[in-house]
């Protein structure tokens, strides 16, 4: 004879009320997804007062979404971006201060992009200064405006300069390239790191970029690379042109702990 055991009912309860809880309850969690990218040769930096060089190609800044501090989280969302295996699932204090919020986030966002725009311009600025005169054209940083609407945070400082030296430069690094890439920068062209490389780099795939320049300070950050993108860390802004710059079959730097896919 068999005999089944079963659950008293104040067991059975106590693991519904838990199931339900698990479910319903806010977890301390932030998202951080793949964004769109801009060719900032369009609209987003634009020169006046210039005879400007029309390059072909685009020039594509990365971005991330990112979930609000004021959002609330729940399992089964969490467990559905983990499925889809794009984005990375992270303690909300990673990214906010404990008592951050969403209006204060967006109010830091736009001051460090703000700064990066200033700095975009004296990094563009300073290089073209040591470039032979015929091949440049030198123009006021005021005749510069550089606009990338819903966006915040300093990471687009690489392409922003990028996108200056572009049309203020004959030599046409771009050469019919979707070039896509991410880093601060510095008013004397160096390249710092940022975060959520890997989702800036699908977001870059995904736009059609065929090369993705990044800080060599997130080499160690990243942890798969998109299908026929070639990725090229680097430290300063003269750096990336120089490598751009190469003609006939293009050398990529390497990370020590990564290799082009």
């Amino acid at each position: 004879m068999i005999y089944r055991r079963h659950l008293p009912m104040p067991a059975i309860a106590f693991m519904v009320v838990i199931a339900i809880l698990a479910i319903f309850t806010p977890l301390p969690y932030a998202v951080i997804l793949p964004g769109p990218s801009e060719n900032v040769l369009e609209k987003t930096v634009t020169i006046s007062g210039a005879t400007l060089v029309k390059p072909a190609g685009k020039l594509m800044s990365s971005s991330v979404l990112l979930s609000n501090p004021d959002s609330r989280m729940f399992a089964p969302e969490l467990l559905r971006f983990w499925i889809q295996g794009e984005s990375v699932i992270v303690p909300r204090s990673v990214v906010y201060p404990a008592g951050e919020s969403a209006k204060s986030a967006d109010a830091q966002g736009q001051n460090q992009m703000t700064s990066s725009e200033q700095l975009a311009k004296l990094a563009a600025l300073s290089y073209l200064k040591n470039q032979p005169k015929n091949e440049v054209t030198l123009v006021p940083a005021s005749d510069i405006k550089i606009l990338l609407k819903d966006t915040g945070g300093p990471s687009a400082g690489l392409i922003f300069t990028l996108g200056i030296v572009a049309q203020l430069d004959s030599q046409d690094f771009l050469r019919g390239r979707v070039i896509a890439g991410t880093g601060t920068i510095s008013a004397d062209g160096q390249v710092g790191p940022i975060g959520g490389i890997d989702q800036k780099m699908i977001g870059a795939r995904r736009s059609g970029a065929q090369i993705f320049l990044f800080p060599e300070g997130n080499c160690s950050d990243i942890t798969r690379i998109p299908r026929g993108l070639h990725v090229a860390p680097v430290t300063s802004l003269g750096e990336a042109i120089a490598l751009l710059n190469q003609k006939g079959a293009v050398s990529y730097p390497k990370c020590p702990v990564i290799l082009n896919g």
